[in-house]
């Protein structure tokens, strides 16, 4: 997924000062390091050339007030960046940097790859034509749905003229529409622009109402959210998020929440996302409360194959009662520098498979 707004220092340093940003200055990484002598030179220095772009936020040292500055200037520049479609990296000491691409991390699930963050592949068609509801006079739509309801209602016995429950969230809708503005929102999305067509057609034969209309519209750039890294589509000059409902505005969370750059872990005591392949591992054992994971993981080698292995340290293994026990993880992403590395350790284990961890050390 990519888009195609370029991104450079001096052109980032140009339009945040065309956005009124204060204190903006391209810089060299040496005078962006330095510390302002005063709260006059603070700001924004953008490290020329750098690519992604180096952006540091200096303040004198000891300023509470100009600390407090600084955040609200990155968060700023991080909100601004998201509009433009880039990512940006949070760094220490009032530093990030910005990125042309919002591009999550992404892993090897069942021999595709796929995103970390919402486990959808990255080669998934999002569709070239979408089928847009137009709302043109919201005001119209509402007084229709009413009257429909009114008509329904003065057709019932007369023991039964009052809203059901559905009847009842209809003209609830209805209220909702008429103090909305007009606007629009992606029906559906297609992989060709015949299905959108009929859609639309069928749409226009089927759903008049008042005040709507239905349009195609081509789907010309694909990105990925930088919030809750879902894909989204630019369609009718706006972007909207491949999900349910396909909304413009982003929900603000991730669905799931694994980690995001290879070499993060995260042990629970009954699973394993790994650092090296992002998959999230657990066993029939935790799963039926046999065993907990204590939350260390090392490698071993697998007596069979003589492969690495990454090993979960558990208690309440069958095995081993009373005794920390490892449950193995077959792992295809462990690096070749680590394979390398132990290399004489899988060929001494294999000649004498008494032990088959290597180390109590973390890998």
């Amino acid at each position: 997924m990519s888009t195609s707004n370029r991104l450079t220092a001096s052109g980032l340093a140009a339009l945040l000062r065309d956005a009124g940003l204060p204190c903006v200055t391209l810089t060299s990484a040496e005078d962006a390091a330095a510390e302002p002598a005063s709260t006059a030179d603070e700001g924004l220095r953008i490290i020329a050339d750098s690519f992604p772009v180096s952006v540091r936020y200096a303040i004198p040292a000891g300023s509470e007030a100009a600390a407090s500055r600084r955040g609200s200037h990155l968060m700023w520049l991080a909100d601004f960046a998201e509009k433009h479609r880039w990512s940006v990296t949070w760094l220490q000491d009032g530093q990030m940097t910005v990125h042309p691409e919002p591009w999550p991390a992404t892993h090897a699930d069942n021999g595709r790859t796929v995103f970390r963050a919402t486990g959808r592949p990255v080669d998934e068609d999002l569709g070239s034509h979408v089928v847009l509801r137009i709302v043109d006079d919201p005001e119209a739509w509402a007084g229709a749905i009413e009257n429909e309801i009114r008509s329904e209602i003065a057709g019932a016995p007369k023991n039964r003229r009052f809203a059901t429950y559905m009847q009842q969230q209809r003209l609830d809708d209805a209220a909702r529409l008429r103090a909305s503005a007009p606007g629009r929102s992606v029906d559906s999305v297609h992989r060709d622009e015949n299905g959108a067509c009929r859609r639309a057609a069928g749409l226009r034969e089927c759903c008049q109402r008042p005040g709507v209309r239905y349009e195609t519209a081509a789907v010309t750039a694909t990105a990925a959210c930088t919030t809750c890294c879902y894909p989204m589509i630019c369609a009718d000059g706006r972007w909207w998020h491949h999900t349910g409902g396909y909304p413009d505005a982003c929900p603000g969370v991730r669905e799931r929440d694994l980690p995001l750059e290879p070499g993060e872990w995260e042990i629970s005591d009954i699973g394993m996302t790994c650092g090296y392949c992002g998959q999230h591992v657990m066993w029939p054992e935790t799963q039926r409360s046999w065993a907990r994971l204590t939350g260390i993981h090392s490698l071993g080698i697998h007596l069979e194959t003589g492969e690495l292995v990454v090993l979960a340290e558990a208690t309440g293994v069958a095995a081993r009662p009373g005794e920390a026990g490892y449950l193995a993880h077959h792992c295809a992403e462990i690096p070749d520098t680590l394979r390398t590395k132990y290399a004489d350790d899988i060929r001494a284990v294999m000649e004498n498979p008494d032990g088959q961890r290597l180390s109590k050390e973390t890998p």
